[in-house]
């Protein structure tokens, strides 16, 4: 485990020390652990919410059908085939 010091306001450490006691946290570590994860969560989410607008403004829409869903079922089916042929090569 990697020890990190970061120099903060007095301002801004009397709020870290605020927010510890009012969420209950037992240390400031596990506060600004806690606090790290959720940003880095916020960060994925937001990533993940990019990907789905540029996917949902590319390209010309399809029709989702049973035929569709069964055709990407199989796409699906044979890149992971290969790939778990690639990892046991």
């Amino acid at each position: 485990m990697k020890h990190l010091s970061v120099p903060v306001s007095d301002e801004l450490a009397e709020a870290i020390r605020s927010r510890m006691a009012a969420g209950g946290f037992g240390s400031i570590s596990e506060y600004l652990r806690h606090a790290v994860r959720q940003d880095l969560e916020h960060a994925e989410e937001a990533r993940l919410e990019r990907l789905l607008i540029a996917g949902l403004e590319s390209g010309q829409p399809a029709e989702v059908n049973d035929e569709w869903l069964e055709k990407r079922r199989r796409v699906l089916i044979e890149r992971v085939s290969k790939r778990r042929g690639k990892q046991h090569a």
